[in-house]
């Protein structure tokens, strides 16, 4: 289990995920679309968390958007059709429940 080992609810939606003795969200939370808020709230680095497959994809989409300002939605897009190990969330960065896409 390259992206850890899926744990799903009893109705089938994706929940956690178990890798080696971390539990995670079965979600990627994803702040490509928060690039100017954590710039004003003064973040000058971002930790990225390695996916088994198109990680270097994954580093040059923040790397244009973060860097050299690339349109976030358009980024963010791509990023879905790379086929993440789940769905990109940012509730949390938005004062949200975690698991809730909020569009930017």
């Amino acid at each position: 289990d390259s992206d850890g080992l899926l744990l799903s609810s009893m109705d089938g939606t994706p929940f956690l995920v178990l890798n080696g003795i971390q539990t995670q969200s079965a979600a990627v939370h994803s702040l490509i679309g928060e690039a100017d808020a954590l710039r004003a709230a003064g973040v000058g680095s971002v930790r990225l968390s390695p996916c088994a497959q198109h990680f270097d994809r994954v580093l040059q989409a923040f790397d244009a958007v973060f860097n050299h300002g690339a349109n976030a939605s358009a980024a963010r897009a791509e990023l879905a059709a790379l086929g993440l190990p789940g769905v990109q969330v940012s509730g949390f960065a938005r004062q949200r429940p975690g698991l809730e896409e909020i569009p930017a």
